[in-house]
C-alpha cells in the first residue's frame, strides 16, 4: 500500500533558482523549514508521515491530537529507509530535495528524473506567468502587465515608462526576490537587478497598480 511522506521545504524556491543538488539554503530559510515542518497537518490531512527534521514537544502533539483528527506521524529522516513504500509529496521538486530523500534511502522510482526535474524548473520560471498574464485579459474588467527584462537597457526603459514598477527575481521565495522602484533608474535598481541578471538571467517588470486590496491563494 502507498505511504503519502509529506515534505514542507521553503527552501524551493531558492534551491530552484541555484540549481545545485548540493545548494544549502540561508540560515534564516533553514530555521524556518525547522520551525514550520508540521505545517502539512492542515494542509495536507491525508499524509500518513510528515518529514521533520525533530520530533514536535509532547505536549505540542498531545495538545494539537487532541484538538483535531490527527493520522499522521513524524519521521525523522534517517528513519525514511524502513518505510519502502514511502511516496513523498514535497511544497515543490528541486535537485537539493531530491539528493537528499536519496541519502535517506528512498526508493529511487518515487522520485522525479532528471529530465522532470528540469521541466519543472522551467515551468517555475516567472516567465510562465508572464505568458499567462497575456492570455488572461478577457475583457475590460481584467488588467496587468508584466515583461522578462534580460539587459540593464530594459529595465531602464521600462523604469521609465511605468511609474511606480516592482522588479521580480524570476526564481523567488514568497514576498522575497523583490525590488521596489518609484519610476526612475536608481543606482539601488542597477545593483539588485545587475546581481539577478548574472544569476537568473533576467529580472520580471511589472508596474505598480492602485489596488483597493491585495492578497494571495
Amino acid at each position: 500500500m502507498q505511504q503519502i511522506l509529506s515534505i514542507f521545504n521553503p527552501e524551493n524556491d531558492l534551491a530552484l533558482a541555484n540549481g545545485d543538488e548540493n545548494y544549502e539554503p540561508p540560515r534564516p530559510v533553514r530555521k524556518m523549514k525547522e520551525d514550520l515542518s508540521a505545517l502539512p497537518l492542515w494542509y495536507r490531512p491525508e499524509s500518513h508521515y510528515i518529514l521533520a527534521p525533530s520530533l514536535p514537544d509532547t505536549a505540542w502533539n498531545r495538545e494539537i491530537e487532541a484538538l483535531f483528527p490527527v493520522n499522521s506521524r513524524f519521521l525523522l529522516p534517517g528513519e525514511v529507509g524502513e518505510y519502502p513504500a514511502l511516496h513523498p509529496q514535497p511544497w515543490g521538486w528541486n535537485p537539493m530535495l531530491v539528493k537528499q530523500l536519496q541519502r535517506t534511502g528512498l526508493h529511487s522510482p518515487t522520485l522525479p528524473s532528471v529530465s522532470q526535474l528540469s521541466h519543472i524548473r522551467r515551468l517555475s520560471h516567472r516567465v510562465v506567468a508572464v505568458c499567462l498574464l497575456e492570455k488572461l485579459q478577457l475583457n475590460p474588467f481584467f488588467c496587468g502587465r508584466s515583461a522578462l527584462l534580460t539587459s540593464q537597457q530594459e529595465i531602464r526603459e521600462f523604469a521609465g515608462k511605468y511609474a511606480p514598477i516592482v522588479l521580480k527575481a524570476p526564481y523567488s521565495g514568497s514576498g522575497r526576490g523583490l525590488f521596489w522602484g518609484k519610476g526612475t533608474y536608481t543606482e539601488g535598481m542597477e545593483r539588485w537587478s545587475n546581481r539577478i541578471l548574472r544569476q537568473q538571467g533576467g529580472v520580471i517588470g511589472e508596474p505598480v497598480f492602485d489596488k483597493a486590496d491585495d492578497f494571495a491563494m
